[in-house]
């Protein structure tokens, strides 16, 4: 099978964009970069929670049947339906459950 690539720069101010096109001897396809956007903060054991999210209103009081007795000097904190387990005093993440 013959593959033939096609490159085109469109000048339609900056930035320039650089399109390719591959024939496979049938329907042009156009490769476009895609970038995938995540809206939440991403947790991760060994990071540290942004301040403003230390304040008391995301420490979890109630009890939780997901959530076990936080050791000493830590707390649950609830960010969108993640939990995490945080050291009270420098926010490190200890845990992380995440609302799947």
């Amino acid at each position: 099978m013959e593959r033939h690539v096609d490159r085109r720069v469109i000048h339609h101010g900056p930035p320039r964009h650089v399109e390719r096109h591959i024939h496979h001897h049938g329907p042009r396809v156009v490769h476009r970069d895609v970038r995938v956007v995540h809206t939440g903060p991403r947790w991760s054991r060994g990071h540290y929670v942004p301040p403003e999210y230390r304040h008391s209103r995301y420490v979890v009081r109630h009890h939780n049947p997901r959530l076990y007795t936080p050791p000493r000097g830590h707390h649950w904190i609830q960010v969108n339906g993640d939990f995490l387990l945080v050291a009270a005093a420098t926010g490190l993440i200890a845990h992380v459950l995440l609302n799947q």
